[in-house]
């Protein structure tokens, strides 16, 4: 991110809400799970987890049983 970190998490967010509007669950669910990876590598473990439980949650909705296993295989939960 170069040192651009309020940007990155601005175009986080504004990627979940945009997909949250227009009732794009796989991308809500990419984008959490991206945004979740990032704080992840900021060492923020509350927002981590909060876009993961999003990501999990949306996989899930959407129907996405193959990524579910994934992400349980590399032991990665909300």
């Amino acid at each position: 991110m170069q040192g651009k970190n309020e940007k990155a998490e601005e175009n986080f967010k504004a990627a979940i809400t945009v997909a949250s509007r227009n009732g794009f669950i796989q991308d809500r669910a990419f984008s959490s799970e991206m945004a979740s990876e990032y704080y992840r590598g900021r060492g923020d473990d509350y927002w981590r987890n909060y876009h993961m439980e999003n990501a999990i949650k949306c996989y899930s909705e959407w129907g996405a049983s193959s990524k579910l296993e994934e992400l349980a295989a590399r032991g990665v939960s909300g």
